[in-house]
């Protein structure tokens, strides 16, 4: 595999999502368990070239925000994922993140705005947390499967 498309950074693994007309390099980055109760997920580094170090980092951002975002995603030259490839990362990646709301929502009992007793009785539910972290990591699995089946011996 391209010591250049999944890379290793200071203990993140970096998939290389492509790179735009100003020869930036992204990369998405692994998912990870922060805070002892949510997943961070979803965040694209930047860098001025494909040598991946602090000294090269540019940008840190998320990923599958808005319109914007997806524009920018297909945008990226990237001659090893596919077209099909590039739509199945952005949907596993977005219901990532509405996994992760949900997940948010159960565990703080709420949009975590205000407090509300009744709602955080309501709402705050362990199983349905537990089943969304879950759901998080299998749809992760699948994200890496399509990077590593796409890379492979590239």
């Amino acid at each position: 595999m391209n010591n250049k498309l999944i890379v290793e950074n200071n203990g993140k693994t970096l998939y290389f999502l492509g790179k735009n007309e100003d020869n930036i390099y992204y990369y998405l980055e692994s998912i990870s368990f922060d805070c002892g109760w949510y997943y961070g997920l979803n965040y694209v580094e930047g860098f001025k070239s494909n040598r991946i170090n602090d000294n090269t980092w540019i940008s840190h951002s998320h990923f599958v925000q808005d319109k914007m975002n997806y524009d920018w995603f297909f945008s990226l030259e990237n001659d090893l994922l596919s077209k099909d490839d590039k739509w199945k990362i952005y949907e596993l990646c977005k219901t990532m993140k509405t996994f992760r709301e949900f997940a948010d929502m159960n565990y703080l009992g709420g949009s975590h705005i205000t407090t509300i007793e009744k709602e955080q009785k309501l709402v705050k539910n362990e199983e349905l947390y537990k089943y969304a972290n879950q759901t998080i990591e299998k749809l992760w699995e699948m994200v890496v499967e399509i990077f590593e089946t796409s890379y492979k011996e590239k």
